[in-house]
């Protein structure tokens, strides 16, 4: 190339360059909007709920060929008493098939409403057709969700113990 071509060349880089930061700026304040502009439409009680379903637990898992993650929501404390339900009739179940089977039916349901992982929701866990639903991941997820949960209210118990003290 001649001394010609690269200051074109090199004219033409600074203003592809250019246009990208154009376009960055234009990207950053269209999303700054769009987030003033959620917020704004948001209630309080939108914000909290949109908290479950935006801070995750993650769960994971490995198979042959290594490590693989299932997110599941933060539980609400309806969710978290009625796993604590669903524990204590499988506990108590013992040779029982039928308590069995419906503690196991009650936790895939669970998991179907805080299983945020694309393509593990909408009925996975609870598609009788599925073998990959099988008790133990079914276990392990949710007692993960439930030690999140549970680690999150000793946490706010420790705060108001902290808060209380003179």
């Amino acid at each position: 190339m001649n001394p010609e071509e690269l200051q074109e060349l090199e004219a033409k880089r600074r203003e592809i360059l250019e246009e990208r930061e154009r376009l960055r700026q234009r990207f950053e304040e269209n999303e700054e909007r769009l987030r003033r502009e959620v917020l704004s439409r948001l209630s309080i009680k939108d914000r909290l709920m949109r908290r479950l379903r935006t801070k995750t637990v993650k769960t994971v898992l490995r198979d042959d060929l290594g490590e693989f993650i299932i997110e599941t929501r933060l539980m609400t404390s309806e969710e978290m008493a009625r796993a604590m339900e669903l524990d204590k009739m499988l506990r108590e179940a013992g040779d029982d098939p039928e308590k069995y089977l419906k503690a196991m039916k009650g936790f895939r349901e669970l998991l179907d409403e805080l299983c945020v992982t694309p393509g593990l929701s909408d009925g996975f866990w609870t598609d009788p057709q599925c073998p990959a639903t099988d008790d133990v991941v079914v276990a392990v997820v949710l007692n993960t969700a439930a030690g999140a949960a549970k680690a999150l209210g000793e946490a706010i118990r420790d705060v108001r113990k902290f808060r209380s003290q003179p």
